[in-house]
């Protein structure tokens, strides 16, 4: 069995430690993780104790960057998972930090899908097209988004609806055009909300911008 040498502080991060053997490869580990697996000068240990703590070490690690990447904004399970693997954490060490995460009740893809849906209908008046698109970018089924967009949205808003609503704040800009040339920008405005165009016809109708 391999026997301790040494404990090297890491300049870099004084929180952990080069595990010195006198037979076997250095390993780092945190100061408290070594600590706890009794890896210190003098004590000799087994090599399934070694594998321990370090696994033990990946798990803590990955779980400290997971909290931090979610304290910046709530994100999604495809995501995190991404961000991590991204991070150098392995396939396995990942997965189980997730399951923790939602445990914790910190990674919610259906809350999260809520949160994008209510914000693309109430807050952005998006078309359902760009908000499917949204839901897709973040790693979220875009079904998620249709089954609860009724109770996000209580009472939905009809599509033409929320199209007049996303031109209300650019009739100004529109006004100072000629009509031909603010028809054309108000539907291609329309089309990168993620209308449709009978959705997009209906509410220039509404508006007083007949599309002939």
């Amino acid at each position: 069995m391999p026997k301790v040498t040494s404990l090297e502080e890491i300049p870099e991060n004084r929180k952990r430690r080069h595990v010195v053997f006198a037979d076997a490869p250095t390993v780092e580990l945190s100061l408290e993780v070594a600590c706890a697996a009794g890896l210190l000068p003098g004590r000799t240990v087994s090599r399934a104790a070694v594998r321990k703590a370090q696994k033990e070490d990946a798990l803590r690690r990955a779980e400290e960057d997971a909290l931090a990447l979610l304290r910046r904004k709530d994100r999604s399970e495809a995501e995190l998972r991404r961000a991590l693997a991204s991070a150098g954490h392995g396939a396995e060490v990942v997965e189980a930090i997730l399951k923790k995460c939602r445990g914790w009740g910190y990674l919610d893809d259906r809350r999260l899908a809520e949160r994008l849906v209510s914000d693309g209908i109430e807050l952005k008046h998006l078309g359902p097209a760009r908000i499917k698109r949204q839901l897709r970018e973040r790693g979220l089924d875009p079904a998620l988004g249709e089954s609860v967009r009724k109770q996000v949205a209580g009472e939905e808003p009809s599509l033409v609806e929320r199209a007049v609503a996303a031109l209300a704040s650019k009739r100004k800009s529109y006004a100072r055009l000629e009509p031909e040339v603010a028809r054309r920008r108000m539907i291609a405005f329309l089309e990168r909300r993620g209308f449709e165009f009978d959705t997009i016809r209906k509410a220039l109708k509404r508006v007083g911008q007949d599309m002939g």
